[in-house]
């Protein structure tokens, strides 16, 4: 069995691993978390709020309720993939909430023992 193949059987706990990984970027890497705060203040104040059940999954006033950290874990896995870059292998991660909505992504990219090296936003 190949490298990406064991991972694609532990995809539950690389998304722990990189969830938790995002989580700490979001509280303690004010430089790092650019990317993160685009994504949520795209889905959150720039789409009208009659859609915010349909691309989280909670009525409006739960999401009120939560912060920006809380609401990471509202993500939803829609790619895990892997590249080369000089002679190492990358996987990509890319995160989004509904993709009916918005093509909005917060795409990971990990090294081989799962560390986050680059976060961006695509569509």
């Amino acid at each position: 069995m190949n490298e990406f193949s064991k991972n694609i059987d532990n995809i539950e706990v690389i998304k722990t691993r990189i969830f938790n990984q995002v989580h700490d970027i979001y509280k303690t890497h004010e430089e790092d978390k650019e990317s993160i705060d685009f994504l949520l203040e795209f889905y959150i104040e720039d789409i009208d709020e009659e859609y915010h059940p349909e691309i989280f999954g909670i009525t409006v006033e739960e999401l009120k309720k939560l912060d920006y950290d809380e609401i990471i874990d509202l993500l939803i896995l829609r790619r895990f993939g892997m590249y080369r870059k000089n002679n190492e292998i990358i996987y990509i991660i890319d995160l989004s909430f509904n993709p009916e909505v918005s093509d909005q992504l917060l795409v990971i990219h990990v090294d081989r023992a799962i560390n986050i090296i680059d976060i961006t936003n695509e569509s």
